[in-house]
């Protein structure tokens, strides 16, 4: 199973080391940009997480 994790104050510092990518948040659209904790696929979510990052976060954990 492929796993996006977002993480808040009281789960910051678990263990999500087998998740494919760890983000503050999703992000939106004019707001402050998301923070990436871990990145093991390809995607690279710019200020926000989009559809098309999704996509290709689920491509890479095809391959």
């Amino acid at each position: 199973m492929t796993c996006i994790v977002t993480y808040n104050e009281l789960t910051k510092n678990e263990d999500f080391s087998e998740a494919a990518l760890v983000l503050s948040d999703f992000g939106e659209p004019g707001n402050e940009s998301i923070a990436i904790g871990q990145n093991r696929t390809n995607v690279k979510p710019q200020g926000y997480f989009t559809v098309d990052d999704l996509e290709q976060v689920l491509t890479d954990s095809q391959g």
